[in-house]
């Protein structure tokens, strides 16, 4: 007699966390949507600005309602990291990682660019051995070894590589990989909240002691564009934020990879950049290779689970 109302239970509880993955899923789309916006906005704002400003206009128009949003979900106690040090060094890994991909956008198509810097999990992967002593498999070094064939399919070196960006997007690439790998240790204790406030507080004023020496007073266009920066890749964070409390990382990851897709359109109508093969071929390897790695992070994760 009791059955029917415990399937019926079950059911309801099925259905609710259904409707919050569908909803996790489509907050992450958006922030990918916005996050185009705002690389189509860092490349267009790199013809007469500073990478620094660009970078300080995110940081100061952003923090605002950031930090509003932090306080009024976790209060002060928002600000508490038991891993300051750390947290310092990711927001170093962050200062060194953000303006060396938009140095690398005025040069590379605004595609082209963003795969590179979709190529960061690879970079994990190797990086993952001598950090953080993990062991890595088979698939995930046969993927990882693919993945970096494509990120050569895109930089293509040779004698231009020097001025063709890719050197900048490949040195923020690998920044933004060590920065996921600090990430992982201050997420043991840290909470996201904590550590993307303390992180975009922390290189905003780093970059303010570079303005006196790059700043270029902007026009009233210009000045917008800049706001619009700061309040797009804010609100893109946002709402990472809050697709990762209702869906699984492994679930959203393949997701990212649409931001490809977003960049070529957005660098087609803007700049009437066309990808060549080899880049077409470059960013489905990463995409690819990319699925790969994620699809054994979480076996992985299943497996330290079972137990």
């Amino acid at each position: 007699m009791t059955s029917q109302p415990q399937s019926d239970s079950s059911q309801s509880e099925a259905a609710g966390r259904g409707n919050r993955v569908v909803l996790g899923i489509a907050c992450a789309l958006i922030a990918i949507f916005l996050f185009a916006i705002y690389n189509t906005l860092s490349k267009w704002l790199t013809a007469d600005y500073s990478p620094w400003q660009i970078m300080f206009f995110r940081g100061a128009i952003g923090l605002l309602p950031f930090a509003a949003y932090a306080l009024a979900v976790k209060g002060w106690a928002v600000l508490c990291s038991r891993q300051p040090k750390l947290q310092v060094v990711r927001a170093a890994l962050g200062f060194s990682a953000r303006p060396s991909l938009i140095c690398a956008r005025p040069q590379r198509p605004v595609a082209e660019a963003v795969a590179l810097g979709s190529a960061a999990p690879i970079f994990v992967v190797f990086l993952s051995v001598p950090l953080l002593s993990e062991k890595v498999g088979l698939w995930r070094a046969s993927a990882a070894f693919v993945g970096f064939s494509g990120v050569l399919m895109i930089a293509q070196p040779g004698p231009g590589i020097f001025t063709s960006g890719a050197l900048y997007a490949m040195a923020g690439t690998l920044c933004y990989a060590l920065l996921l790998i600090v990430t992982r240790r201050v997420g043991s204790s840290d909470s996201a909240l904590c550590t993307v406030l303390i992180s975009t507080g922390l290189y905003t004023l780093a970059a303010a002691t570079l303005m006196p020496s790059v700043w270029v007073t902007p026009n009233g266009q210009d000045l917008l564009l800049l706001a619009a920066v700061g309040l797009v890749a804010t609100t893109a964070i946002l709402l990472f934020a809050f697709a990762f409390r209702h869906a699984e990382a492994a679930v959203l990851a393949p997701l990212d990879y649409i931001s490809m897709l977003w960049a070529a359109l957005f660098g087609f109508l803007v700049w009437g950049d066309i990808p060549s093969a080899w880049a077409v071929a470059g960013m489905a390897t990463i995409a690819g290779s990319g699925l790969v790695i994620t699809a054994r992070e979480r076996l992985r994760r299943r497996g330290r689970e079972a137990p």
